[in-house]
């Protein structure tokens, strides 16, 4: 018996310590994702009209005539209506200007720009990304993202400003369509084409680069698997 328990001891030992190194790891990834809930409530952008036709302009070489801000919950977001030199029409799209912790993570952002320019090429109507325009200065050499400052949210409820940081930009790609839940009826062939929807896109996901999903991993407050 004494043997038994010097042989099983050093087992359940061990397999206590995994345990509480696992708990602990999670206790640490459930704070980092609070933290930086917070942060993203404290450093988003606050981005005026001009300033945002001013970087479609500088930035992306694009000439605006509409211009407006859209509801954001972190980042700042505008519609964008204009042209390129020499071009005869004129195209819509969304200027994104990421917060403060999505900036902070610029793998991430590129994840998001290889798999939305993925999608594209497998023939998906989606936000793809729009390269920098010959405009760009030539030190900064990502090829979809803008680096500009701009003033942080204030943490005071009014209107003095915390200092300006440098935010990622991205210029989108403007996709037309409706919210399903705002369809009446719900038709059967609309739940049908939905679903043969989500399994296409499911299909076209398995052929995206390993390599390339690495910037999405990260801890996040609103992710489900923490459901």
């Amino acid at each position: 018996m004494k043997g038994f328990l010097k042989l099983t001891l050093p087992i359940v030992t061990g397999a206590a310590f995994v345990t509480i190194a696992q708990s602990r790891r999670r206790k640490n990834k459930k704070t980092n994702a609070i933290r930086d809930e917070a942060r993203r409530k404290v450093e988003k952008p606050m981005v005026t009209e001009s300033e945002a036709r001013d970087v479609c302009a500088k930035r992306f070489g694009l000439r605006v005539s509409q211009i407006k801000g859209l509801e954001s919950y972190d980042d700042a977001n505008f519609y964008v209506k204009g042209m390129y030199q020499g071009d005869t029409t004129e195209k819509r799209f969304v200027l994104k200007i990421h917060n403060g912790v999505e900036s902070d993570n610029p793998d991430f952002v590129r994840a998001s720009n290889a798999l939305f320019n993925h999608l594209s090429r497998e023939d998906f109507r989606i936000s793809a990304p729009v390269p920098l325009s010959t405009l760009v200065n030539v030190n900064d050499n990502e090829k979809f993202i803008a680096w500009c400052e701009f003033q942080r949210r204030p943490t005071d409820g009014g209107t003095s400003g915390n200092g300006k940081r440098r935010f990622a930009v991205r210029l989108l790609k403007f996709v037309d369509g409706g919210l399903m839940n705002e369809i009446s009826p719900l038709t059967p062939r609309l739940v049908r084409e939905s679903g043969e929807f989500l399994g296409r896109l499911r299909s076209a996901l398995d052929l995206f680069p390993t390599k390339q999903s690495e910037g999405f991993c990260r801890d996040h407050l609103w992710d489900l698997r923490r459901m």
